[in-house]
């Protein structure tokens, strides 16, 4: 019999605090339509900055990935890079200067752990982190991306962040830490990490209500 994929393992562990991290307040209130336009710009310039950042993590990452993965990261790189362009793209017609907008504590501190953790922690945290932090977004926007009205700006968004690109992403990361589970030294601090780089999400998430939608 075969053994469980590795990503399963973490999200059964951690299946609460996922499921907390899936149904923040943020999505929840992005389903319900009770997100305005003005809002979701403020949101955008956290996710952009957030982007950037995570371009330069990925470049870490794939520095420390093994041989069998790292022609994945690099191509993930490729990919974050045609993300930002597009992003810069689809928000060029409304009213937002990404790179001028103001960036909360929690994003910043969420961007920290991450260039931190890919900067001193080994390739398997790193990716661990990576994954949930992607699960955690893939799939608290496919649950909210379909409420509220269909605004231009949340048209926009869907056409940005649409279900295909992120499932995608998703995938090659569950492979990638199934992969890089081979030690149970390994599996136990990629276990230990996921609670810690969720905390920090969230934290993401509620500084932008703290600090940009009070």
């Amino acid at each position: 019999m075969s053994s469980k994929p590795f990503h399963e393992t973490l999200q059964e562990r951690h299946r609460e605090i996922l499921e907390r991290a899936v149904r923040h307040r943020f999505w929840t209130d992005l389903e319900a339509g009770r997100l305005s336009d003005p809002q979701l710009l403020l949101w955008l310039g956290q996710e952009y900055h957030h982007a950037r950042v995570i371009e330069r993590f990925v470049v870490l990452l794939a520095s420390r990935a093994p041989e069998s993965l790292r022609r994945q990261f690099t191509k993930t790189l490729l990919h974050v890079h045609e993300g930002i362009e597009r992003f810069e793209e689809a928000t060029s017609g409304v009213d937002l200067n990404l790179r001028a907008a103001r960036v909360s504590l929690g994003t910043h501190a969420f961007n920290s752990f991450l260039l931190a953790t890919a900067e001193t922690r080994s390739f398997e945290p790193t990716v661990a982190a990576y994954y949930v932090n992607s699960y955690c977004f893939f799939h608290g926007w496919s649950r909210a991306v379909g409420g509220g009205d269909r605004s231009p700006l949340r048209n926009t968004l869907q056409a940005l962040l649409g279900e295909p690109v992120y499932k995608d992403w998703v995938g090659g990361l569950e492979s990638a830490v199934d992969e890089a589970a081979v030690s149970e030294a390994d599996k136990a601090e990629m276990l230990t990490i996921v609670p810690v780089a969720i905390e920090f999400q969230t934290g993401h998430w509620d500084g932008i209500y703290e600090e940009l939608f009070a």
